[in-house]
């Protein structure tokens, strides 16, 4: 965090002169420099390399989190900016001592407002565009929505508002006001198994993997939040919750399901088990040999990955897929039917949860089973398509 300090030098000139003489540097009006805005954040789970998801909670140098960050002069406006642009939170570091970090450089207006009792409403969004082209955020006419349109490999988030003055900011000894994130979508795992050699040579290799429905309707790919707020129950101390609203639609051009993309299981030198997440569409496919993906009834490793639409699921047919393979070139679909760890039917919303789901190709049917894990451990589920 830079500390702005002003030094008041005072002048006292003596002199022999008579007692009609006068005093030289009487009070001159000093304008305070400007006070930088800075931010902090918890509760992230994002790489802003591959957009994909993210298990540490708090960001740090080596996995650093870039955000949109709105200032506005009122409550629940994306568009009454005093300021805007990213902020890139790396947590504590060596010049960062907090974990307090300022606007990126390019931000419009990144300083307080000069009246310390003006608060700032600040709301944060993630992902930013990474490159030209990439989808990015829009904004309603009505100022209180924010939209974005992914892809199934962008770890979309929201922090909910919190205010702040440059008095309190003072007043606190610069203590800058914190970003919590929230997950807005839902990750699902897929891994892959065939019952045995008969399975893996009547399904041949396998071709995609779609998300077709979330609940009854088809998969949506655009998501629009309102500014929400964060609310503490019990006092400063107490629970945070999350207050905004969120609805899923699509895009007028979508014609196409969700698709998912290339994931893989890594053991560390720990023998813990991290997963390393690619941009590539699944599966991949061999460019010399066109051989797409083969079906292993050894093993059940983890092929691919998708963040999708959130939804309140009631345990039937939560989400359907859509399999395509060299001898089922038109896809074969299967239902997903949550359940929670305990084997219960897993009912409510699906948001911020993440779902390994587990294909078994028979000779006839696909049979799957979905456990919840990663972000917020919550069930399991099991289905049988035939």
């Amino acid at each position: 965090m830079k500390k702005f300090l002003l030094f008041a030098f005072s002048v006292c000139l003596l002199s022999a002169c008579s007692s009609g003489s006068e005093d030289i540097g009487s009070d001159i009006p000093k304008e305070d420099p400007p006070v930088a805005i800075t931010l902090s954040a918890k509760s992230l789970t994002i790489d802003v390399k591959t957009k994909a998801p993210y298990t540490e909670t708090t960001p740090t140098e080596a996995a650093p989190l870039k955000a949109w960050v709105i200032s506005s002069l009122a409550s629940g406006d994306y568009l009454g900016r005093h300021s805007i642009g990213t902020m890139t939170f790396e947590g504590v570091t060596a010049t960062k001592e907090t974990g307090e970090t300022p606007y990126d450089s390019g931000a419009e207006n990144p300083y307080y407002p000069a009246d310390e009792t003006i608060p700032l409403y600040f709301i944060g969004l993630y992902p930013t565009a990474a490159t030209e082209g990439d989808p990015d955020w829009t904004f309603s006419a009505e100022k209180s929505e924010a939209s974005f349109t992914f892809d199934g490999k962008a770890d979309v988030m929201h922090a909910g508002e919190v205010s702040k003055s440059k008095g309190e900011y003072l007043a606190e000894d610069g203590k800058a006001p914190a970003l919590a994130f929230a997950h807005q979508l839902t990750l699902l795992h897929v891994y892959l198994k065939a019952e045995n050699e008969n399975a893996q040579a009547a399904w041949g290799e396998i071709t995609g993997i779609e998300l077709v429905k979330a609940g009854d309707a088809a998969a949506s790919n655009t998501i629009t939040i309102s500014t929400g707020t964060v609310e503490v129950e019990g006092g400063e101390e107490g629970e945070e919750t999350y207050a905004a609203e969120i609805t899923f639609s699509s895009v007028p051009a979508k014609d196409t399901p969700i698709p998912f993309y290339i994931a893989e299981e890594e053991t560390e030198v720990d023998e813990s088990i991290s997963v390393i997440y690619s941009d590539g569409v699944f599966p991949k496919v061999n460019a010399e040999t066109g051989a797409a993906y083969t079906l292993s009834y050894e093993a059940t490793p983890l092929a691919a990955y998708a963040m999708v639409e959130a939804i309140t699921a009631d345990g039937t047919l939560d989400y359907t897929l859509k399999i395509k393979s060299k001898k089922y070139e038109a896809g074969r679909e299967v239902g997903i039917s949550l359940k929670r760890l305990d084997s219960d039917t897993f009912t409510g919303s699906t948001q911020g949860k993440s779902f390994n789901i587990t294909l078994t190709f028979g000779t006839t049917e696909i049979k799957a089973t979905a456990t919840v894990t990663g972000w917020e451990e919550s069930g399991s589920a099991e289905e049988t398509v035939k």
